[in-house]
């Protein structure tokens, strides 16, 4: 895990919707932690601000074609570079008002950590706050800043399709630490993604159970098996029978997601079919490219009439990106 304090994130609210699986969580865990770079410090837990932030959605599915027609429809969905861009790998985040942008809301309690002179003359020329602290005294703030952003219009059509019936299920390989800590600050995480969530531990765990426990001759494991076998151990395997228990016991009809790794991986084991492949890096207008392929392969069409005005974007720093990235996808098999 990354050292220094490791923020202790309330986590009640959180427990219920996440998948894991007690008698693995732990060598996931251990695992886990040797993807992350070392040299990135989480910030403790008391200097995060926590407010929440809320996301309007754009209601022009009101009376579309959705209804009725994806009723009972099970679909998992990514988090990172699909409904939550982040500046690191996609770096239009700053053109759309800027690195200085007033608009940002802060992640970390400025007020509360310490500056220098070179820091309150930086503050008077109008930097961010986040270059004014004094590095010395917060180890944590040498990490790159970054900044995230939901991606409204495709939030805006899985709010669609949840109010019409969709199962959705998040299924990420970021950390558990970091989706709670997102999910108290973006409620409309924690309202899409109520019924289940699997973070990095989750995926990890049934990434460890697919290598080590013989499963039963079942449609849904002779689907995923060649994805496991083909790449072991990997957070990427969001396989039909590793998401199953979020479906209870089902396999997914869709999984809407970014990673070329997963579109290739898929491709080569058959589950093509399965994969809704959208382009990590649009954001603006370009997003609303991102809902009309998922329209078209979800009702066969992608008919809608996306707002000729693009509003304001939501942006907010993510203290615990760094900390919590997984360098690599794939880990040591544990063990046993």
């Amino acid at each position: 895990m990354a050292h220094g304090c490791d923020p202790k994130i309330e986590m009640s609210k959180f427990d219920h919707m996440t998948v894991c699986l007690p008698q693995v969580t732990s060598r996931s865990e251990a695992r886990l932690a040797q993807l992350r770079n070392p040299e990135m410090v989480a910030p403790p837990a008391d200097l995060l601000v926590r407010s929440k932030l809320e996301q309007g959605l754009d209601p022009i599915f009101t009376g579309s074609s959705l209804a009725g027609s994806v009723s009972g429809v099970r679909l998992a969905v990514d988090l990172d570079d699909t409904i939550l861009h982040n500046s690191h790998t996609c770096p239009d985040l700053w053109a759309l008002g800027g690195y200085q942008g007033r608009d940002i809301s802060p992640g970390y309690k400025y007020d509360d950590m310490r500056g220098d002179v070179r820091g309150l003359l930086r503050r008077l020329r109008g930097r961010a706050r986040y270059d004014t602290i004094r590095k010395q005294s917060h180890p944590y703030m040498h990490n790159p800043r970054v900044i995230v952003a939901p991606n409204r219009p495709l939030l805006s059509l899985l709010w669609a399709l949840k109010e019409r019936g969709a199962h959705l299920v998040l299924a990420t390989a970021s950390a558990r630490v970091r989706v709670a800590y997102l999910f108290e600050r973006l409620p409309i995480l924690a309202d899409l993604f109520e019924d289940a969530v699997f973070c990095a531990e989750d995926l990890a765990a049934r990434a460890i159970e697919a290598a080590h426990t013989n499963q039963p001759d079942s449609e849904i494991w002779a689907m995923s098996e060649g994805a496991h076998a083909a790449r072991p151990f990997s957070l990427m395997a969001k396989t039909p029978w590793a998401l199953s228990p979020g479906f209870d016991g089902a396999a997914y009809d869709f999984l809407i997601d970014d990673s070329t790794l997963t579109a290739r991986l898929f491709a080569d084991q058959g589950l093509g079919d399965r994969l809704i492949a959208i382009s990590g890096n649009a954001v603006g207008a370009r997003a609303w490219d991102t809902v009309a392929t998922c329209l078209q392969r979800l009702v066969g069409e992608n008919r809608f009439n996306a707002p000729q005005d693009d509003p304001a974007i939501l942006r907010f720093e993510d203290p615990l990106y760094w900390p919590y990235m997984h360098i690599n996808d794939q880990f040591e098999a544990p063990d046993g």
